[in-house]
């Protein structure tokens, strides 16, 4: 079977933020009978970051002390709630929470959602005039890697100090791969410090060099230094476009973020697990690969023009092809029943009579030191399970989803001594009992599955570029192709589902002042991949359809 899916120690001035749009509030839980409960802004007092880099995920633990601000006229000012929510990059995976309860530390177990929901509340105790100020937190998923967050109590002038654990999978580009940071609680304060300090690790002895990228900076990485980086570049910015096909303003929100780009030792490298029991048990590869230069160097000597790649991972008797991809970088998160042979097939295709060329086979050394790819079965689920949208898999693994979420409650106060060894620093990982579900509600880890990332076909600059591309649904139900300036006829699009399934084609399109509406023939839901062929180029775009 093919299965193919594509493509904070803080500064002490304090401004006022006023881009973002409020997603840090707080509000009151018990107010009079017939009365409107007070609510507010709140204040980010301080914080930190820290990511640690691995071979193919980062590990990124961020804090934040978060303080209401204004009056209550309206409810008990000693029981406020704190309420916000935050957007993780794509196939990050949240894994553990700490909440301080004055000096001591409550550390976060995995719950299912309705019962941590259940839970909760009847610490909250919203409808009952007798209350206690117990601590309890709980960060849920919404959905589109976006997460929210409750923290009771907290009072007027007080705070509640917070930190979190998530891991961010290394992403393919055009340009190589890429660790993108989109921190959680940066979102939407009132009021703020004017940097935010960053800190970076190596975690592995080879990660090699690294360039940090935030806002217009761009800057070589140095390990272990502190960065001030300026709060606005980790904000995300609100903005309206006005989208003259609907002819109607489109809200659009573009989330700051922190990219990490290694250098070109990380183009070509393997690595892989094995579990032997258990739910996950298979064989798991990640593997970032760059198509090899001997392949340029075939295609000049045969004198052939108009040539594309096509790209193919085989583990056992299944093959993975990677979607008419691109002369450059790949990402690849497999899991198989049978271990990956590190090879990897690149066929050279003609764009014209897509008949096939050459081929040639490279092979990538395989690592397979445990020691350094502990999380990476936990990514590769992530990724499958949040940004594939397929199974659940959080509590096999450990994480939030939309089935499982993080509760923290005053009965999982650490010892002392746990509590003094993460005071500044660090988030414990779950441990096996404090993944909480009923055994009759484990999920079933999928047998073989692959995730894909290409960076899609990069084209010279009197074709294509793959940023100009876009594809949409409009409000009419039509499929929107943008390509940029591009103006010509005889394009070919074709929308496949996430198994690899023709959906539709459509031939010989044209596009004026590079846009072209197609018709389609039903309602479709979910995820999608368009790939559309141009000029002799080939591109993917995902479509997500609600």
């Amino acid at each position: 079977m093919i299965r193919r899916i594509s493509l904070l120690s803080m500064s002490l001035l304090v401004i006022p933020m006023m881009a973002a749009a409020q997603s840090m509030m707080w509000q009151a839980v018990h107010f009079p009978q017939n009365a409107w409960p007070s609510n507010g802004s709140c204040n980010l007092k301080q914080g930190s970051i820290t990511v640690t880099l691995h071979k193919f995920y980062a590990d990124v633990e961020e804090e934040a002390t978060i303080a209401p601000t204004g009056t209550c006229d309206y409810g008990d000012p000693q029981s406020l709630e704190i309420t916000g929510t935050f957007t993780l990059s794509e196939g990050s995976a949240l894994r553990s929470m700490l909440l301080w309860n004055g000096t001591q530390m409550l550390k976060a177990k995995l719950r299912e959602t309705a019962k941590a929901d259940s839970a909760y509340e009847n610490v909250v105790a919203r409808d009952s005039v007798q209350f206690t100020y117990r601590d309890p937190a709980i960060i849920k998923y919404l959905g589109n890697n976006q997460y929210s967050y409750d923290i009771y109590p907290v009072k007027i002038d007080g705070s509640r100090r917070i930190r979190i654990l998530y891991t961010v999978p290394i992403k393919a580009f055009s340009d190589g791969p890429r660790f993108t940071v989109k921190t959680a609680f940066t979102n939407g304060p009132a009021l703020h410090p004017a940097a935010v300090q960053v800190k970076i690790n190596n975690g592995t002895d080879d990660t090699g060099s690294c360039v940090l990228e935030h806002g217009t900076s761009k800057s070589p990485l140095l390990y272990g230094a502190n960065y001030q980086i300026p709060f606005e570049d980790l904000v995300p910015v609100d903005q309206y476009i006005y989208d003259y096909n609907t002819y109607q303003y489109v809200h659009v929100v573009n989330s700051g973020e922190l990219t990490i780009v290694p250098d070109a030792g990380f183009a070509n490298l393997a690595y892989t697990k094995s579990i032997a029991s258990g739910a996950g048990t298979g064989n798991y590869s990640a593997i970032i690969c760059t198509a090899p230069d001997t392949i340029q160097q075939i295609m000049t000597q045969l004198g052939k023009y108009g040539w594309a790649l096509d790209a193919v991972i085989e583990s056992g008797s299944e093959s993975y092809p990677v979607e008419r991809v691109t002369t450059q970088t790949i990402g690849v998160y497999l899991k198989s029943a049978k271990p990956w042979d590190g090879k990897i097939h690149w066929i050279a295709y003609d764009t014209t009579s897509g008949k096939e060329i050459t081929t040639y086979v490279q092979s990538l050394p395989i690592d397979s030191d445990t020691a350094v790819t502990t999380n990476l079965p936990l990514v590769w689920a992530a990724k499958y399970s949040i940004a594939g949208n397929g199974t659940e898999l959080g509590a096999i693994y450990g994480f939030v989803d939309s089935k499982m979420s993080l509760l923290a409650l005053a009965t999982d106060t650490l010892s002392n001594k746990l509590s003094v060894a993460y005071a500044d620093s660090g988030v414990p990982e779950l441990l096996a009992n404090e993944i909480i579900i009923d055994s009759l509600d484990l999920p079933i880890a999928p047998k073989n599955f692959v995730i894909i990332e290409s960076s899609g076909i990069v084209a010279d600059a009197t074709a294509i570029s793959i940023k100009d591309i876009s594809v949409k649904l409009t409000s009419s139900g039509m499929l929107q192709l943008s390509l940029g300036k591009f103006d010509g006829a005889n394009v070919s699009v074709k929308m496949y589902d996430m198994r690899g399934r023709l959906i539709q084609s459509w031939d010989g399109i044209r596009v004026c002042q590079g846009l072209a509406t197609l018709s389609m023939r039903q309602q479709s839901h979910g995820a999608f991949l368009v790939r559309i062929v141009a000029a002799g180029k080939a591109y993917t775009k995902k479509l997500l359809l609600k």
